[in-house]
């Protein structure tokens, strides 16, 4: 179908495994960095295990085309979510100590970070719907 061969290009399993390995890292990251970042550790760590899960869920079931589809975007939109997380990190251990804390004041209490822990706890809820609806 036009869809599968859509969402297919430019994002595949292997990508979605790749995205679960990079959750990891920056679940490692956020965990052990002080501050603000430990919050993110817990969404970070349910957003790990979920994607634990699905890569393992993958290589078990047989998905539907239409299965299939759902998790390539789901996959993507988790990229998206993480490549953001990533920057955010890489931007924060770029600066020196007095930096850092001007940076925790005014970035980590921001809009923005409230924004994107939300986005990784609908991520999160989306990804267990969808591992429900393959195993049930």
């Amino acid at each position: 179908s036009p869809s599968r061969t859509k969402m297919s290009f430019g994002f595949g399993i292997g990508d979605f495994l790749a995205v679960g390995t990079l959750a990891l890292d920056l679940y490692k990251q956020c965990r052990d960095s002080p501050g603000e970042y430990k919050a993110l550790a817990g969404d970070m760590r349910s957003l790990t295990f979920i994607l634990q899960d699905i890569g393992d869920l993958v290589g078990e079931h047989h998905l539907t085309a239409a299965k299939e589809d759902e998790l390539l975007e789901h996959g993507a939109n988790s990229r998206i979510l993480l490549s953001e997380l990533q920057e955010m990190l890489r931007k924060y251990r770029s600066l020196d100590t007095q930096s850092r804390r001007t940076w925790d004041r005014l970035r980590w209490n921001s809009k923005a970070v409230m924004d994107l822990r939300a986005r990784i706890v609908t991520n999160v809820t989306m990804l267990n719907s969808f591992y429900a609806s393959v195993t049930s």
